[in-house]
Order: C-alpha cells, then sequence, then structure tokens
C-alpha cells in the first residue's frame, strides 16, 4: 500500500479527522433564533454571538467553554432567578429624559 492511500485509509477510519481545515481566521455567519437574527464569528480564540446591526454582544473563549465557565455561569444565573425576591422599581411618572 501507498502512503497516500495509508493515510486515506486511517483518515476514514478515524472517522476523516484528517479532513478538517484548521480554523484560521474568523468565520461569520448568519442564524436566526425566535424572530431575531444573529451574527455567528468562530475565531480561533472562541465564539461570538450578536445580535445582527449591533457591535457589542456575547464572547464566548473556548478555554472558558472547556474549563466549565459558561456551563457554571448559566447555572448561577438560572439559581439566581429562581432565588431571587419579585420586586418592582417605582417609576417617577416623568419622561426619560426630563430632568426637572
Amino acid at each position: 500500500m501507498t502512503f497516500a492511500l495509508e493515510q486515506i485509509v486511517v483518515s476514514s477510519l478515524l472517522g476523516g479527522f484528517g479532513m478538517v481545515t484548521p480554523l484560521e481566521r474568523p468565520i461569520r455567519r448568519l442564524i436566526r433564533i425566535d424572530d431575531n437574527e444573529f451574527v455567528v464569528t468562530l475565531t480561533p480564540t472562541g465564539v461570538r454571538l450578536v445580535l445582527k446591526g449591533r457591535r457589542k454582544g456575547i464572547e464566548v473563549t473556548w478555554r472558558q467553554i472547556l474549563d466549565g465557565e459558561v456551563e457554571l455561569h448559566a447555572q448561577l444565573a438560572e439559581s439566581l432567578a429562581q432565588h431571587a425576591p419579585s420586586t418592582q422599581t417605582p417609576s417617577s411618572g416623568r419622561p426619560r429624559g426630563d430632568r426637572r
């Protein structure tokens, strides 16, 4: 068997991992969640999710994902939401920007 043929056979046995392209530059894709469009950007350092037309969004590094920080943050937010007292902030009754 030739070297190239051996590589193809080994690659196919390993699930084709030899054919994966390294992520060297950002890749941007548009996705729709409910009725909102978001831009997802995959970079060598992480992933970013931004509402289309905006600049700020959610950015997470691959290390944070691997270390479980993202899951931990989601669990903490859920726990705080379940145990937070339901308080409503009183409104001043004035239109926004009115500073008498």
